[in-house]
Protein backbone atom coordinates (compact mmCIF):
# COMPACT_ATOMS: atom_id res chain seq x y z
CA UNK A 1 0.00 0.00 0.00
CA UNK A 2 1.28 3.48 -0.87
CA UNK A 3 0.99 6.24 1.72
CA UNK A 4 0.84 9.98 1.28
CA UNK A 5 3.86 12.23 2.02
CA UNK A 6 1.98 13.38 5.12
CA UNK A 7 2.57 9.97 6.71
CA UNK A 8 6.34 10.62 6.55
CA UNK A 9 6.08 14.24 7.71
CA UNK A 10 4.14 13.45 10.86
CA UNK A 11 6.60 10.73 11.90
CA UNK A 12 9.43 13.17 12.62
CA UNK A 13 12.21 12.98 15.22
CA UNK A 14 9.75 13.70 18.04
CA UNK A 15 8.33 10.21 17.66
CA UNK A 16 11.21 8.91 19.81
CA UNK A 17 9.62 10.52 22.86
CA UNK A 18 6.49 8.47 22.39
CA UNK A 19 8.56 5.31 21.97
CA UNK A 20 10.12 5.92 25.39
CA UNK A 21 6.68 6.55 26.85
CA UNK A 22 5.24 3.40 25.28
CA UNK A 23 8.08 1.32 26.70
CA UNK A 24 7.53 2.86 30.14
CA UNK A 25 3.80 2.05 29.98
CA UNK A 26 4.62 -1.53 28.98
CA UNK A 27 6.96 -1.92 31.96
CA UNK A 28 4.48 -0.35 34.36
CA UNK A 29 1.75 -2.72 33.16
CA UNK A 30 4.19 -5.56 33.77
CA UNK A 31 4.46 -4.55 37.42
CA UNK A 32 7.49 -2.25 37.50
CA UNK A 33 7.40 0.97 39.55
CA UNK A 34 7.84 3.77 36.99
CA UNK A 35 8.15 7.54 37.44
CA UNK A 36 6.84 9.22 34.29
CA UNK A 37 8.64 12.37 33.11
CA UNK A 38 7.51 11.94 29.52
CA UNK A 39 4.13 13.27 28.35
CA UNK A 40 2.26 15.85 30.40
CA UNK A 41 -0.51 13.62 31.74
CA UNK A 42 -1.64 14.92 35.17
CA UNK A 43 -1.80 12.31 37.92
CA UNK A 44 -4.00 14.46 40.18
CA UNK A 45 -7.77 14.29 40.48
CA UNK A 46 -9.80 16.79 38.43
CA UNK A 47 -12.30 19.19 40.06
CA UNK A 48 -15.27 17.23 41.36
CA UNK A 49 -17.75 19.81 40.04
CA UNK A 50 -16.53 19.19 36.49
CA UNK A 51 -16.94 15.43 36.84
CA UNK A 52 -20.42 15.76 38.36
CA UNK A 53 -21.58 18.07 35.56
CA UNK A 54 -20.23 15.68 32.94
CA UNK A 55 -21.95 12.66 34.52
CA UNK A 56 -25.21 14.61 34.81
CA UNK A 57 -25.00 15.48 31.12
CA UNK A 58 -24.52 11.82 30.22
CA UNK A 59 -27.50 10.80 32.37
CA UNK A 60 -29.52 13.48 30.59
CA UNK A 61 -28.61 11.72 27.31
CA UNK A 62 -26.52 14.61 26.01
CA UNK A 63 -24.90 12.22 23.57
CA UNK A 64 -26.07 13.44 20.18
CA UNK A 65 -24.33 15.72 17.71
CA UNK A 66 -23.43 19.12 19.09
CA UNK A 67 -22.88 22.61 17.73
CA UNK A 68 -19.84 22.41 15.45
CA UNK A 69 -17.67 25.00 17.17
CA UNK A 70 -19.35 24.88 20.57
CA UNK A 71 -22.67 25.68 22.18
CA UNK A 72 -23.40 29.40 22.58
CA UNK A 73 -23.23 29.20 26.39
CA UNK A 74 -19.79 27.57 26.26
CA UNK A 75 -18.42 30.05 23.72
CA UNK A 76 -19.86 32.93 25.75
CA UNK A 77 -18.20 31.55 28.91
CA UNK A 78 -14.83 31.33 27.14
CA UNK A 79 -15.25 34.86 25.76
CA UNK A 80 -16.12 36.16 29.24
CA UNK A 81 -13.06 34.41 30.70
CA UNK A 82 -10.77 35.97 28.07
CA UNK A 83 -12.30 39.43 28.55
CA UNK A 84 -12.03 39.14 32.33
CA UNK A 85 -8.39 38.09 32.25
CA UNK A 86 -7.18 40.42 29.52
CA UNK A 87 -9.31 43.53 29.98
CA UNK A 88 -10.09 43.51 26.27
CA UNK A 89 -13.39 42.92 24.51
CA UNK A 90 -14.00 39.32 23.45
CA UNK A 91 -17.32 37.99 22.15
CA UNK A 92 -18.64 34.50 21.50
CA UNK A 93 -18.15 35.15 17.78
CA UNK A 94 -14.40 35.29 18.45
CA UNK A 95 -14.40 31.77 19.93
CA UNK A 96 -14.32 28.28 18.44
CA UNK A 97 -14.32 25.12 20.58
CA UNK A 98 -11.83 22.54 19.29
CA UNK A 99 -10.54 19.09 20.37
CA UNK A 100 -7.88 20.23 22.82
CA UNK A 101 -5.10 22.78 22.45
CA UNK A 102 -3.21 20.52 20.06
CA UNK A 103 -6.30 20.31 17.89
CA UNK A 104 -6.61 24.08 18.15
CA UNK A 105 -3.05 24.60 16.96
CA UNK A 106 -3.64 22.27 14.04
CA UNK A 107 -6.90 23.98 13.08
CA UNK A 108 -5.40 27.46 13.37
CA UNK A 109 -2.37 26.48 11.31
CA UNK A 110 -4.65 25.10 8.61
CA UNK A 111 -6.26 28.52 8.34
CA UNK A 112 -3.19 30.72 8.87
CA UNK A 113 0.28 30.58 10.40
CA UNK A 114 1.68 31.85 13.68
CA UNK A 115 -0.81 31.23 16.53
CA UNK A 116 0.17 31.84 20.16
CA UNK A 117 -0.33 28.93 22.60
CA UNK A 118 -1.71 29.95 26.04
CA UNK A 119 -2.48 26.47 27.37
CA UNK A 120 -0.38 27.23 30.48
CA UNK A 121 -2.00 30.56 31.39
CA UNK A 122 -3.19 29.06 34.69
CA UNK A 123 0.23 27.57 35.42
CA UNK A 124 2.47 30.66 35.44
CA UNK A 125 4.90 30.60 38.40
CA UNK A 126 7.41 33.43 38.03
CA UNK A 127 5.00 36.23 37.06
CA UNK A 128 1.37 36.70 36.02
CA UNK A 129 0.55 35.49 32.53
CA UNK A 130 0.18 38.27 29.95
CA UNK A 131 -1.97 37.36 26.98
CA UNK A 132 -1.22 38.84 23.58
CA UNK A 133 -4.97 39.49 23.40
CA UNK A 134 -4.61 41.98 26.26
CA UNK A 135 -2.21 44.24 24.34
CA UNK A 136 -3.72 47.33 22.66
CA UNK A 137 -4.54 46.86 19.00
CA UNK A 138 -3.63 43.15 18.96
CA UNK A 139 -7.10 41.56 18.88
CA UNK A 140 -7.32 41.73 15.08
CA UNK A 141 -3.97 40.02 14.56
CA UNK A 142 -3.77 37.56 17.47
CA UNK A 143 -4.78 33.91 17.65
CA UNK A 144 -5.00 32.45 21.17
CA UNK A 145 -5.10 28.68 21.67
CA UNK A 146 -5.84 27.25 25.10
CA UNK A 147 -7.47 24.37 26.98
CA UNK A 148 -8.29 22.94 30.42
CA UNK A 149 -6.22 19.76 30.05
CA UNK A 150 -3.36 20.57 32.43
CA UNK A 151 -4.86 23.32 34.59
CA UNK A 152 -7.90 21.17 35.47
CA UNK A 153 -6.31 17.72 35.06
CA UNK A 154 -8.74 16.62 32.33
CA UNK A 155 -6.62 15.89 29.22
CA UNK A 156 -8.96 13.06 28.17
CA UNK A 157 -11.74 15.61 27.68
CA UNK A 158 -9.91 16.94 24.61
CA UNK A 159 -11.55 20.28 25.22
CA UNK A 160 -9.84 23.38 23.92
CA UNK A 161 -10.60 26.61 22.13
CA UNK A 162 -9.31 29.13 19.63
CA UNK A 163 -9.89 32.84 20.10
CA UNK A 164 -9.28 35.19 17.18
CA UNK A 165 -10.91 37.53 14.67
CA UNK A 166 -14.53 36.70 13.91
CA UNK A 167 -13.71 35.77 10.32
CA UNK A 168 -11.42 33.02 11.63
CA UNK A 169 -14.26 31.41 13.57
CA UNK A 170 -16.18 31.03 10.33
CA UNK A 171 -13.25 29.27 8.68
CA UNK A 172 -12.72 27.10 11.75
CA UNK A 173 -16.38 26.11 11.69
CA UNK A 174 -15.99 24.75 8.16
CA UNK A 175 -12.78 22.93 9.10
CA UNK A 176 -14.09 21.36 12.32
CA UNK A 177 -17.25 20.30 10.49
CA UNK A 178 -15.08 18.18 8.18
CA UNK A 179 -12.87 16.84 11.00
CA UNK A 180 -14.70 16.08 14.25
CA UNK A 181 -18.23 17.41 13.70
CA UNK A 182 -18.04 19.22 17.02
CA UNK A 183 -17.06 18.56 20.63
CA UNK A 184 -19.33 16.08 22.54
CA UNK A 185 -22.19 17.80 24.34
CA UNK A 186 -21.50 16.14 27.70
CA UNK A 187 -17.86 17.28 27.55
CA UNK A 188 -18.94 20.85 26.89
CA UNK A 189 -21.39 20.71 29.80
CA UNK A 190 -18.63 19.57 32.14
CA UNK A 191 -16.18 22.16 30.83
CA UNK A 192 -18.77 24.91 31.23
CA UNK A 193 -18.57 24.53 35.02
CA UNK A 194 -14.79 24.94 34.88
CA UNK A 195 -15.13 28.04 32.72
CA UNK A 196 -17.75 29.72 34.90
CA UNK A 197 -16.27 29.04 38.35
CA UNK A 198 -12.97 29.64 40.10
CA UNK A 199 -12.55 26.12 41.50
CA UNK A 200 -10.34 25.50 44.57
CA UNK A 201 -8.89 22.34 43.01
CA UNK A 202 -7.34 24.45 40.25
CA UNK A 203 -5.51 26.59 42.81
CA UNK A 204 -4.26 23.43 44.53
CA UNK A 205 -3.06 21.99 41.22
CA UNK A 206 -1.16 25.21 40.48
CA UNK A 207 0.65 25.07 43.81
CA UNK A 208 1.46 21.38 43.42
CA UNK A 209 2.91 21.96 39.95
CA UNK A 210 5.01 24.81 41.35
CA UNK A 211 6.34 22.62 44.18
CA UNK A 212 7.16 19.77 41.79
CA UNK A 213 9.00 22.15 39.47
CA UNK A 214 11.10 23.47 42.37
CA UNK A 215 11.90 19.94 43.55
CA UNK A 216 12.97 18.75 40.10
CA UNK A 217 15.10 21.87 39.58
CA UNK A 218 16.92 21.22 42.86
CA UNK A 219 17.55 17.58 41.92
CA UNK A 220 18.83 18.40 38.42
CA UNK A 221 21.20 21.05 39.74
CA UNK A 222 23.12 18.24 41.43
CA UNK A 223 23.71 16.46 38.12
CA UNK A 224 27.28 16.88 36.81
CA UNK A 225 27.82 18.90 33.66
CA UNK A 226 24.34 20.31 33.29
CA UNK A 227 22.43 23.43 34.27
CA UNK A 228 18.81 23.24 35.30
CA UNK A 229 16.72 26.18 34.08
CA UNK A 230 13.86 26.78 36.54
CA UNK A 231 10.55 26.78 34.66
CA UNK A 232 8.49 29.96 34.85
CA UNK A 233 5.32 27.98 34.36
CA UNK A 234 3.74 24.97 32.71
CA UNK A 235 4.67 21.33 33.13
CA UNK A 236 7.96 21.11 31.22
CA UNK A 237 11.54 21.36 32.42
CA UNK A 238 14.63 22.40 30.46
CA UNK A 239 17.93 20.66 31.09
CA UNK A 240 20.83 22.57 29.52
CA UNK A 241 24.02 20.57 28.93
CA UNK A 242 27.31 22.51 28.91
CA UNK A 243 29.33 20.10 26.81
CA UNK A 244 28.58 17.98 23.70
CA UNK A 245 29.57 14.90 25.68
CA UNK A 246 26.88 15.68 28.22
CA UNK A 247 24.28 16.31 25.52
CA UNK A 248 25.02 12.88 24.05
CA UNK A 249 24.71 11.39 27.52
CA UNK A 250 21.31 13.06 27.88
CA UNK A 251 20.08 11.51 24.65
CA UNK A 252 21.23 8.07 25.80
CA UNK A 253 19.49 8.62 29.13
CA UNK A 254 16.18 9.45 27.49
CA UNK A 255 16.26 6.46 25.15
CA UNK A 256 15.73 3.64 27.66
CA UNK A 257 13.72 3.67 30.82
CA UNK A 258 16.40 4.56 33.35
CA UNK A 259 16.77 2.77 36.67
CA UNK A 260 17.17 5.01 39.71
CA UNK A 261 19.11 4.09 42.85
CA UNK A 262 15.80 3.53 44.59
CA UNK A 263 14.93 0.79 42.14
CA UNK A 264 12.18 2.84 40.48
CA UNK A 265 12.20 3.32 36.73
CA UNK A 266 12.30 6.90 35.40
CA UNK A 267 10.87 7.52 31.91
CA UNK A 268 11.98 10.82 30.33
Amino acid sequence: MRYSPLADRITGSGRGTWNVHAEAVRRRNAGEDIIFLTVGDPDQDPPEAVIEATVAALRAHRTGYSATIGYPAVREAIAARVARRTGQVCAADNVAVVPGAQGGLYCALQCLAGPGDEVYEDLAFARPHVSAWSLPGMADCTIVVSSLSKSHAIPAFRFGWVVGPRALSSHLSNLVLCMTYGSPAFIQDGALVALQRELPEVVALHEEYRARASLLTALLREAPGCRAVPPEGGRRHVRAARHPRHRARGRRLCRPVARARTGRGIAM
